[in-house]
């Protein structure tokens, strides 16, 4: 019984990788095995749940509303350490967007920088369009409904989540520094949603449970005993780590930076100002070692970036697109696009 468990898994494990490979109209494959239907949904109830919970920059962003904002979020009960820990960094968040919705000063400023935020996702969203248009895919992104957002928090973060739901954080633009360098990480940040890195990701969870699920199983019906099995599947979970899961996100992190990098281009942003944004970003970086990282170290990230310029150049003027939008201001720091 246990001989026939061990052979259907192991046949589950190859159909699902001969049969679930998703190609993209970017250049990029890999294992899904979720439905978009399925995962964007769960996307816009966790993003719209997010965006409740957070000081977003928008027609709500007055001291009133995000008092009542405040206030809910304090009633909330939690169950454990880090639900309270997640739940303190949303009040300090929401105070500190008070505090700033009281100042007209800084209250305008900070929506000329959200509008900004949005009129980069629609310049990035556009250019995927015209990518998907120029390959004959223009149904591609038919599913998404994309969305763009600032939110008042300090973390030097931006993020994409699958079907086109963006939120930058105001803590990283200190580091972008210019809205050619936002556009790297908007770009990076959109090209893992276009590649369904997400979904790759759950997909290859799954199948790595699934494995060792039949590992187990397999020692166990060799005679093995209790400690010995624990033995290898501890093993096979830090080979799986190390040889599998690692690497895949450095991949994932790659494929994005050179989509990104693309994207950005078409958009009509410099994509010179990718380089020194993460070198800017690499002085800020814990120096893990590249094998034990989901991220390529900073200087393989930088000089691959570089390569990569003349061909992003290349495919903008392909689409028959200015790669340098002449209506932005270039190198300009943020707070001087906001009339310093």
């Amino acid at each position: 019984m246990k001989n026939i468990k061990c052979k259907l898994i192991i046949l589950l494990c190859t159909v699902s990788l001969s049969t679930c490979m998703d190609f993209d109209p970017f250049g990029g494959s890999g294992l899904t095995l979720l439905p978009d239907s399925v995962l964007f949904a769960s996307s816009f109830s966790q993003y719209n749940e997010f965006l409740n919970e957070s000081a977003v920059v928008d027609e709500n962003f007055t001291e009133a509303k995000l008092n009542i904002k405040l206030n809910n979020i304090k009633k909330m009960t939690v169950s454990t350490a880090d639900e309270q820990k997640q739940k303190d960094a949303i009040i300090r968040n929401l105070e500190n967007a008070i505090d700033i919705s009281k100042d007209s000063t800084k209250r305008a400023e900070l929506f000329q920088q959200a509008e900004m935020v949005k009129r980069l996702g629609k310049n990035i969203k556009e250019a995927a369009e015209k990518w998907c248009d120029s390959v004959g895919q223009s149904s591609y992104l038919n599913d998404y409904d994309w969305e763009y957002n600032l939110v008042v928090d300090n973390q030097i973060n931006a993020w994409c989540m699958p079907g086109g739901k963006i939120v930058v954080y105001t803590g990283i633009l200190p580091v972008t520094q210019n809205e050619d360098a936002l556009a790297t990480v908007m770009g990076h940040e959109v090209a893992h949603a276009l590649h369904n890195h997400g979904n790759q990701r759950v997909s290859m969870s799954l199948l790595l449970q699934l494995g060792l699920t039949a590992a187990s199983i397999t020692t166990q019906a060799l005679g093995a005993n209790q400690e010995a099995t624990a033995l290898v599947i501890g093993g096979l979970n830090m080979a799986s780590t190390l040889g599998v899961v690692l690497p895949f996100s450095r991949d994932n992190e790659s494929e994005s930076d050179k989509t990104g990098l693309y994207l950005m281009a078409i958009a009509g942003y410099n994509p010179e100002e990718s380089v020194p944004f993460w070198q800017r970003m690499a002085k800020l970086g814990s120096g893990t070692p590249e094998f034990l990282s989901t991220h390529p170290s900073s200087d393989n990230r930088q000089k691959n970036l570089q390569k990569l310029i003349p061909e992003a150049r290349k495919r903008a003027v392909k689409l028959k697109i200015d790669s340098i939008k002449e209506s932005i201001p270039k190198n300009k720091r943020i707070d001087e696009l906001n009339g310093k």
